[in-house]
């Protein structure tokens, strides 16, 4: 078996302050064209998908670990357990330039109580364009869907999130008020703001603005964003 060891190790206790991943290998490796995928283990939803290729995976200069960067959201529900899934290709051996088989590996994690704080979100460009274009039932229904959306991608119990009708229209872009856990916020904010390496790079959600992410409700309601 040329893979080494996988730290964090199987059944090591994980949480949001887990931000790498590290294979080790026996022998030099190259990084190749596959994925890195964690998944939670109780619905084998995914949390993060990194590619080889990608800015979140690097080699070190001895090539024999790879390590992947672990975005802060990913570990972030208490007593989860999550495991990793390489693809085949995801490296190949350093001599013989042949792809290596995948793996898995399991962990556990605990998370923190949360407290409600309130919050703001903002739509695409091009999301704003087809809200704008919507009926009233149109708005609650989409409202809906990014909440249950948000729900199961974050995740959130649904009791623990409140999300519109309320929202205004400022720089042209649409600015959704929510009410979230302090802790869930967080994540929240992550997994927007890095979309496309989370589930958030395809439905509804996809059509929250990553560089706005998630943020904190000016002292004045709406002060900041209001349109003038």
């Amino acid at each position: 078996m040329i893979i080494k060891n996988v730290i964090p190790s199987n059944d090591a206790s994980v949480d949001s302050s887990t931000t790498n991943i590290s294979i080790h290998f026996n022998s030099n490796v190259d990084l190749s064209i596959g994925n890195i995928t964690i998944f939670k283990a109780s619905d084998n939803s995914i949390r993060q998908i990194v590619s080889a290729t990608s800015e979140f995976c690097k080699l070190t200069a001895d090539e024999t670990i790879i390590n992947i960067s672990v975005i802060s959201s990913t570990f972030n529900e208490y007593g989860e357990k999550y495991y990793v899934k390489m693809d085949n290709h995801f490296a190949k051996t350093k001599l013989y330039n042949e792809p290596l088989r995948g793996i898995e590996n399991g962990d556990s994690r605990v998370k923190h109580s949360d407290e409600d704080v309130t919050g703001l979100i903002q739509l695409t460009q091009s999301a704003t364009k087809k809200f704008s274009n919507f009926s009233e039932p149109e708005r609650l229904n989409y409202f809906d869907a990014l909440k249950q959306e948000l729900i199961n991608k974050v995740p959130v119990k649904k009791s623990n999130l409140i999300l519109g009708p309320k929202f205004e229209l400022a720089n042209e872009r649409i600015i959704i008020q929510l009410r979230i856990g302090r802790n869930t916020k967080s994540d929240l904010d992550t997994m927007i703001k890095y979309k496309s390496i989370t589930t958030f790079s395809s439905g509804v959600s996809n059509d929250l603005d990553q560089d706005f992410g998630i943020k904190d409700l000016p002292g004045g309601p709406w002060d900041n964003y209001r349109t003038k």
